[in-house]
């Protein structure tokens, strides 16, 4: 589930809470199944399931579930009169599953094992919502009620997308996703601003003090300087990180991918020239690193969208990340660039 979400939820201090949770949509509808918003009893949510008139309605019946004491569906039809006179016709339904949050326990569990660095499997049935199991990613059952999933616990954990079985909801407890920046210069500033707009914890590395400050990023939760190869030794890296590589040469852009490459990561991209690109590609194959980890690098980094500026730049890789967060890079990605081989000797 939606890590800000899970925080939020578990270190609420205004009074009663609901948790809207995404099970079906029909036609088009701005967010897809599994999307949760976090509704407080004044009003407030942590979350979106879109916006408009739509994410609106659920609040108001998360409300109503909140005053009632009693979860309940929620349907909303996004082409009705509401939406026509609002101008937010998507054409579709949206049916969410309104918790009320009366026992917060398992989702302080949650926390507290994600702040442990595991992650978990949190499975709630629809129809009595306070049956509940917490497990691990080894299958067994940390917390609660074991249920009869049949499907391999670790797996479901790495899709880290909350999916829902018969009556049952299957959220993966992942820590916070994470957007490594590698390189602190004029492209690494927008791409730090529009991470921190996505919701990811940024980190900042570089070697040089001018370049790697919290006064040049702000909006940075991290900003590190030192060298590459020891700072990315002691990151905690998982399967929840996002790495940019965007150092001024490709001797740094080696020296990280050595450091990273056979670590558990999400996304790398790196920017560069493709002969370049080549060649390193090809030079760490050659020492030894699995060419399938290589094949996964995304480089030319960004989408082609024929960004020239820094700011143009930083849309084109963030538009990419986002396209892997969300599982739609297949329909865009390119093949793997070719690698040089060494010829071998004639006898």
């Amino acid at each position: 589930m939606d890590y800000n979400v899970l925080k939020a939820l578990t270190e609420n201090e205004q009074g009663q809470m609901a948790l809207a949770t995404i099970v079906k949509v029909s036609g088009s509808a701005p967010r897809h199944e599994g999307t949760q918003m976090l509704v407080r009893e004044d009003g407030s949510t942590t979350g979106t399931l879109g916006g408009g008139c739509g994410e609106d309605r659920v609040r108001m019946g998360a409300l109503h579930v909140i005053e009632e004491r009693k979860s309940q569906y929620i349907r909303v039809t996004l082409n009705d009169d509401i939406a026509v006179r609002e101008g937010m016709i998507c054409g579709g339904t949206m049916e969410t599953f309104v918790e009320y949050l009366e026992d917060i326990s398992f989702y302080e569990e949650a926390v507290r094992l994600v702040e442990e660095g595991k992650t978990a499997l949190l499975v709630t049935d629809m129809d009595e919502p306070s049956r509940k199991g917490l497990y691990l990613a080894d299958g067994s059952l940390h917390m609660g009620e074991g249920f009869s999933l049949e499907e391999d616990i670790g797996r479901l954990i790495r899709g880290s997308r909350l999916k829902l079985k018969d009556r049952l909801i299957l959220a993966p407890v992942l820590p916070s996703e994470k957007l490594l920046v590698l390189g602190g210069g004029h492209v690494a500033l927008p791409i730090v601003q529009l991470g921190k707009n996505l919701d990811f914890e940024v980190t900042v590395v570089d070697d040089r003090p001018e370049f790697a400050s919290p006064e040049r990023f702000p909006e940075a939760d991290q900003v590190i300087c030192g060298p590459f190869a020891k700072v990315l030794k002691e990151y905690p890296l998982d399967e929840n990180t996002y790495v940019v590589l965007v150092t001024r040469g490709h001797t740094w852009d080696g020296i990280c991918l050595k450091a990273i490459l056979d670590r558990p990561w999400k996304y790398i991209g790196m920017i560069g020239s493709k002969r370049r690109v080549i060649t390193l590609l090809s030079n760490l194959e050659e020492k030894g690193f699995d060419p399938e980890r290589l094949d996964r690098i995304h480089s030319p980094i960004g989408l082609d969208i024929g960004s020239e500026t820094p700011e143009e730049v930083a849309v084109s890789i963030m538009a990419e990340v986002i396209a892997v967060r969300r599982g739609k890079d297949d329909s865009f990605r390119r093949a793997p660039l070719p690698r040089k081989r060494k010829r071998e000797k004639k006898e």
